[in-house]
Protein backbone atom coordinates (compact mmCIF):
# COMPACT_ATOMS: atom_id res chain seq x y z
CA UNK A 1 0.00 0.00 0.00
CA UNK A 2 2.34 2.41 0.84
CA UNK A 3 5.07 1.79 -1.53
CA UNK A 4 6.18 5.80 -1.35
CA UNK A 5 6.52 8.51 0.79
CA UNK A 6 5.66 11.65 -1.32
CA UNK A 7 2.74 13.66 0.35
CA UNK A 8 0.22 15.88 -1.63
CA UNK A 9 -1.08 18.92 0.32
CA UNK A 10 -5.19 19.75 -0.47
CA UNK A 11 -6.22 23.28 -0.16
CA UNK A 12 -9.39 24.47 -1.14
CA UNK A 13 -9.31 28.47 -0.59
CA UNK A 14 -12.18 31.21 -0.86
CA UNK A 15 -11.46 34.64 0.22
CA UNK A 16 -8.34 33.69 2.42
CA UNK A 17 -5.81 36.50 0.98
CA UNK A 18 -5.53 37.73 4.77
CA UNK A 19 -4.96 33.89 5.97
CA UNK A 20 -3.26 31.75 3.28
CA UNK A 21 0.43 33.08 3.78
CA UNK A 22 0.40 31.58 7.22
CA UNK A 23 -0.81 28.47 6.19
CA UNK A 24 1.95 28.39 3.67
CA UNK A 25 4.51 28.88 6.09
CA UNK A 26 3.40 26.20 7.93
CA UNK A 27 3.38 23.83 5.08
CA UNK A 28 6.96 25.00 4.22
CA UNK A 29 8.05 24.10 8.07
CA UNK A 30 6.38 21.06 7.93
CA UNK A 31 7.25 19.92 5.17
CA UNK A 32 11.07 21.12 4.28
CA UNK A 33 12.85 17.53 4.29
CA UNK A 34 9.79 15.85 2.77
CA UNK A 35 8.91 14.74 -1.30
CA UNK A 36 5.55 16.45 -1.51
CA UNK A 37 3.28 19.15 -3.98
CA UNK A 38 0.92 21.60 -3.43
CA UNK A 39 -2.48 21.23 -5.11
CA UNK A 40 -4.84 24.26 -4.64
CA UNK A 41 -8.68 24.85 -5.69
CA UNK A 42 -9.59 28.38 -6.16
CA UNK A 43 -13.05 28.57 -5.50
CA UNK A 44 -13.80 31.67 -7.19
CA UNK A 45 -12.12 33.99 -4.55
CA UNK A 46 -13.23 37.91 -5.16
CA UNK A 47 -10.59 39.29 -2.67
CA UNK A 48 -6.93 38.86 -3.50
CA UNK A 49 -6.16 35.21 -2.29
CA UNK A 50 -4.61 34.38 -6.21
CA UNK A 51 -2.00 37.31 -6.15
CA UNK A 52 -1.30 36.07 -2.76
CA UNK A 53 -0.72 32.44 -4.16
CA UNK A 54 1.05 33.63 -7.11
CA UNK A 55 3.30 35.80 -4.51
CA UNK A 56 4.24 33.22 -2.32
CA UNK A 57 4.78 30.44 -4.79
CA UNK A 58 8.77 31.19 -5.30
CA UNK A 59 8.93 30.40 -1.88
CA UNK A 60 7.13 27.54 -1.30
CA UNK A 61 9.38 23.88 -0.52
CA UNK A 62 7.33 22.09 -2.77
CA UNK A 63 7.90 20.36 -5.88
CA UNK A 64 5.19 21.48 -7.74
CA UNK A 65 2.46 23.58 -7.39
CA UNK A 66 -0.72 23.69 -9.39
CA UNK A 67 -3.75 25.99 -9.02
CA UNK A 68 -6.98 25.42 -10.09
CA UNK A 69 -9.56 27.80 -11.09
CA UNK A 70 -12.93 27.05 -10.59
CA UNK A 71 -16.29 28.44 -10.48
CA UNK A 72 -17.63 28.87 -7.53
CA UNK A 73 -19.27 25.74 -5.94
CA UNK A 74 -22.66 25.24 -4.83
CA UNK A 75 -21.16 24.25 -1.19
CA UNK A 76 -18.27 22.92 0.95
CA UNK A 77 -18.14 19.83 -0.10
CA UNK A 78 -18.30 20.07 -3.61
CA UNK A 79 -15.02 22.43 -3.38
CA UNK A 80 -13.66 20.18 -1.65
CA UNK A 81 -14.14 16.80 -3.67
CA UNK A 82 -12.83 18.74 -6.87
CA UNK A 83 -9.30 19.33 -5.60
CA UNK A 84 -9.39 15.05 -4.65
CA UNK A 85 -10.37 14.76 -7.89
CA UNK A 86 -6.81 16.18 -9.38
CA UNK A 87 -5.05 14.02 -6.92
CA UNK A 88 -5.62 10.82 -8.27
CA UNK A 89 -3.79 12.25 -11.16
CA UNK A 90 -0.34 12.24 -9.23
CA UNK A 91 -1.10 9.72 -6.59
CA UNK A 92 1.67 7.02 -8.14
CA UNK A 93 4.48 9.20 -6.96
CA UNK A 94 2.44 11.13 -4.43
CA UNK A 95 0.11 8.71 -2.73
CA UNK A 96 -0.63 10.44 1.20
CA UNK A 97 -3.03 12.95 0.99
CA UNK A 98 -3.03 16.14 3.34
CA UNK A 99 -5.93 18.19 3.54
CA UNK A 100 -5.71 21.39 4.75
CA UNK A 101 -7.58 24.61 5.20
CA UNK A 102 -6.03 27.59 3.81
CA UNK A 103 -6.66 29.63 7.44
CA UNK A 104 -5.39 27.17 9.36
CA UNK A 105 -2.19 26.02 10.05
CA UNK A 106 -0.02 22.16 9.66
CA UNK A 107 2.59 21.30 12.39
CA UNK A 108 5.94 19.67 11.75
CA UNK A 109 3.96 16.22 13.69
CA UNK A 110 1.55 15.90 10.01
CA UNK A 111 3.75 14.13 7.98
CA UNK A 112 4.79 11.86 10.87
CA UNK A 113 1.24 10.48 10.75
CA UNK A 114 2.22 8.37 7.46
CA UNK A 115 4.58 6.27 10.05
CA UNK A 116 2.04 5.23 11.77
CA UNK A 117 0.20 4.37 8.61
CA UNK A 118 2.92 2.15 7.05
CA UNK A 119 3.78 0.24 10.32
CA UNK A 120 -0.19 -0.72 10.60
CA UNK A 121 -0.74 -0.79 6.87
CA UNK A 122 -3.86 1.54 7.34
CA UNK A 123 -5.05 4.25 4.69
CA UNK A 124 -7.21 6.52 7.02
CA UNK A 125 -4.90 8.06 10.24
CA UNK A 126 -5.83 10.64 12.67
CA UNK A 127 -3.77 13.13 14.47
CA UNK A 128 -3.97 15.03 17.83
CA UNK A 129 -5.04 18.84 17.10
CA UNK A 130 -5.35 22.25 19.08
CA UNK A 131 -8.00 24.60 18.95
CA UNK A 132 -7.13 28.27 19.09
CA UNK A 133 -9.73 31.45 19.79
CA UNK A 134 -8.73 34.82 19.29
CA UNK A 135 -8.77 37.15 22.99
CA UNK A 136 -10.10 40.56 21.07
CA UNK A 137 -8.70 42.12 24.59
CA UNK A 138 -5.41 41.75 23.67
CA UNK A 139 -5.77 40.96 20.08
CA UNK A 140 -3.85 37.39 20.60
CA UNK A 141 -5.05 33.66 19.73
CA UNK A 142 -5.30 31.57 23.06
CA UNK A 143 -5.80 27.79 23.11
CA UNK A 144 -9.09 27.05 23.80
CA UNK A 145 -8.95 23.15 23.53
CA UNK A 146 -7.26 19.75 22.60
CA UNK A 147 -7.61 16.52 21.39
CA UNK A 148 -5.43 13.55 21.88
CA UNK A 149 -5.34 11.36 18.99
CA UNK A 150 -7.00 8.23 20.59
CA UNK A 151 -10.08 10.26 21.59
CA UNK A 152 -10.40 12.08 17.92
CA UNK A 153 -10.29 8.81 16.49
CA UNK A 154 -12.85 7.00 18.29
CA UNK A 155 -15.15 9.92 18.75
CA UNK A 156 -15.01 10.92 15.27
CA UNK A 157 -13.86 14.50 16.63
CA UNK A 158 -11.66 15.88 13.99
CA UNK A 159 -11.54 17.73 10.61
CA UNK A 160 -10.08 16.58 7.31
CA UNK A 161 -6.68 18.88 8.73
CA UNK A 162 -6.40 15.95 11.27
CA UNK A 163 -6.42 13.08 8.97
CA UNK A 164 -3.94 11.23 6.30
CA UNK A 165 -5.32 9.36 3.42
CA UNK A 166 -3.91 6.99 1.06
CA UNK A 167 -5.38 8.53 -2.58
CA UNK A 168 -6.64 4.61 -3.20
CA UNK A 169 -8.75 5.14 -0.08
CA UNK A 170 -10.61 8.21 -1.85
CA UNK A 171 -12.82 7.90 -4.48
CA UNK A 172 -11.36 8.68 -8.18
CA UNK A 173 -14.27 10.87 -9.03
CA UNK A 174 -13.75 12.96 -6.27
CA UNK A 175 -16.81 12.65 -4.74
CA UNK A 176 -16.04 11.86 -1.31
CA UNK A 177 -17.80 14.90 0.75
CA UNK A 178 -21.59 15.22 0.68
CA UNK A 179 -22.21 17.60 -2.41
CA UNK A 180 -25.51 18.55 -1.73
CA UNK A 181 -26.66 21.65 0.57
CA UNK A 182 -28.83 19.43 3.26
CA UNK A 183 -25.53 17.78 3.97
CA UNK A 184 -23.87 20.99 3.79
CA UNK A 185 -24.48 22.55 7.12
CA UNK A 186 -21.37 23.14 8.16
CA UNK A 187 -20.22 20.03 9.43
CA UNK A 188 -19.94 17.62 6.03
CA UNK A 189 -16.56 16.56 6.98
CA UNK A 190 -17.91 15.22 10.19
CA UNK A 191 -21.06 13.62 8.71
CA UNK A 192 -18.54 12.13 6.51
CA UNK A 193 -16.88 10.02 9.05
CA UNK A 194 -20.24 8.87 10.51
CA UNK A 195 -21.07 7.60 6.96
CA UNK A 196 -18.06 5.79 6.92
CA UNK A 197 -17.98 4.27 10.32
CA UNK A 198 -22.01 3.21 9.46
CA UNK A 199 -22.23 2.20 6.47
CA UNK A 200 -18.82 1.32 4.90
CA UNK A 201 -17.64 0.18 8.25
CA UNK A 202 -14.25 2.21 7.88
CA UNK A 203 -12.83 2.97 11.63
CA UNK A 204 -9.82 5.50 11.50
CA UNK A 205 -6.73 4.60 13.56
CA UNK A 206 -4.95 7.10 15.78
CA UNK A 207 -1.35 8.07 15.19
CA UNK A 208 0.82 6.97 18.27
CA UNK A 209 1.71 10.38 19.29
CA UNK A 210 -0.47 12.99 21.15
CA UNK A 211 1.74 16.21 19.44
CA UNK A 212 -0.59 18.25 17.66
CA UNK A 213 -0.72 17.47 13.85
CA UNK A 214 -2.67 21.23 13.58
CA UNK A 215 -3.37 24.31 14.94
CA UNK A 216 -7.31 25.15 14.31
CA UNK A 217 -8.14 28.60 14.17
CA UNK A 218 -12.20 29.82 15.44
CA UNK A 219 -12.67 33.34 12.68
CA UNK A 220 -15.83 34.77 13.39
CA UNK A 221 -16.54 34.59 9.93
CA UNK A 222 -16.71 30.73 9.09
CA UNK A 223 -18.96 28.84 8.20
CA UNK A 224 -19.81 26.70 12.19
CA UNK A 225 -18.58 29.12 14.18
CA UNK A 226 -20.26 32.76 13.05
CA UNK A 227 -21.67 35.53 15.30
CA UNK A 228 -25.23 34.98 14.18
CA UNK A 229 -26.48 32.41 17.18
CA UNK A 230 -29.45 31.32 15.35
CA UNK A 231 -27.49 30.71 12.45
CA UNK A 232 -25.02 28.53 14.36
CA UNK A 233 -27.97 26.72 16.27
CA UNK A 234 -29.57 26.06 13.27
CA UNK A 235 -26.73 24.47 11.68
CA UNK A 236 -25.79 22.28 14.99
CA UNK A 237 -29.44 20.88 15.47
CA UNK A 238 -29.45 20.43 11.98
CA UNK A 239 -26.23 18.15 12.34
CA UNK A 240 -27.42 16.73 15.35
CA UNK A 241 -30.67 15.51 13.65
CA UNK A 242 -29.21 13.75 10.53
CA UNK A 243 -26.69 11.79 12.64
CA UNK A 244 -29.47 10.47 14.30
CA UNK A 245 -31.06 9.72 10.66
CA UNK A 246 -27.78 7.62 10.52
CA UNK A 247 -27.30 6.19 13.47
CA UNK A 248 -30.67 5.40 15.07
CA UNK A 249 -32.69 5.09 11.72
CA UNK A 250 -29.83 3.54 9.43
CA UNK A 251 -30.46 6.20 6.49
CA UNK A 252 -28.14 6.87 4.09
CA UNK A 253 -28.57 10.41 3.92
CA UNK A 254 -25.81 10.68 1.49
CA UNK A 255 -27.12 8.46 -0.76
CA UNK A 256 -30.75 9.83 -0.41
CA UNK A 257 -30.22 13.25 1.29
CA UNK A 258 -33.39 13.84 2.78
CA UNK A 259 -35.80 16.78 2.24
CA UNK A 260 -35.56 20.40 4.28
CA UNK A 261 -38.83 19.19 5.66
CA UNK A 262 -37.76 15.81 6.90
CA UNK A 263 -35.04 17.65 8.54
CA UNK A 264 -37.05 20.51 10.00
CA UNK A 265 -39.08 16.95 11.75
CA UNK A 266 -36.19 15.90 12.65
CA UNK A 267 -34.72 18.86 14.15
CA UNK A 268 -37.84 18.49 16.85
CA UNK A 269 -37.53 15.16 17.59
CA UNK A 270 -34.18 15.52 18.26
CA UNK A 271 -34.86 18.68 20.83
CA UNK A 272 -37.70 16.46 22.50
CA UNK A 273 -35.71 14.13 23.20
CA UNK A 274 -32.99 16.02 24.78
CA UNK A 275 -35.40 18.08 26.72
CA UNK A 276 -37.15 14.32 27.85
CA UNK A 277 -33.51 13.37 29.07
CA UNK A 278 -33.01 16.79 30.69
CA UNK A 279 -36.33 15.98 32.85
CA UNK A 280 -34.68 12.79 33.67
CA UNK A 281 -31.79 14.26 34.77
CA UNK A 282 -34.25 17.29 36.89
CA UNK A 283 -32.02 19.54 35.62
CA UNK A 284 -32.41 23.14 36.08
CA UNK A 285 -31.26 24.02 32.51
CA UNK A 286 -29.97 22.82 29.84
CA UNK A 287 -27.86 25.35 27.84
CA UNK A 288 -27.56 23.34 24.87
CA UNK A 289 -30.70 23.53 23.96
CA UNK A 290 -30.28 26.97 23.57
CA UNK A 291 -27.10 26.88 21.60
CA UNK A 292 -26.35 23.28 20.89
CA UNK A 293 -23.20 21.83 21.53
CA UNK A 294 -20.61 22.33 18.73
CA UNK A 295 -20.43 18.24 17.45
CA UNK A 296 -15.95 18.92 18.11
CA UNK A 297 -17.18 19.03 21.81
CA UNK A 298 -19.20 16.84 22.25
CA UNK A 299 -18.51 14.42 25.18
CA UNK A 300 -18.93 10.87 23.87
CA UNK A 301 -19.47 7.38 26.00
CA UNK A 302 -16.01 6.37 24.73
CA UNK A 303 -13.83 7.71 27.41
CA UNK A 304 -14.27 10.99 29.00
CA UNK A 305 -10.89 11.56 30.48
CA UNK A 306 -9.49 11.16 27.33
CA UNK A 307 -11.80 14.81 25.71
Amino acid sequence: MWSKRGFQVLISAYNAEGYIKRCFDSLNFSLKDEDWILLIGNDCSTDNTILEIIEYMPQSSAKKVHVFDYPKASTVGEAKNRVIKEAHNFKDEYPAILMMDADDEMTHERPKMIETAIKEQNPYVVGAWHRFKRDNSTDSWKKQSSKKATSAASNLQFGPWATLFHCDFLPPNGEFFPEDKINNCGYEDLLTWHHLRIFNNQEPIAHTSNVPVHFYYIHEESVSNGMDQNRISFQRNTYWSLLEMMKKKKIDIFSAPPSQKEVTKGIAEYISEKKRLRQQRRSSIDKSLVIPVHPLDQVDLFDKSKK
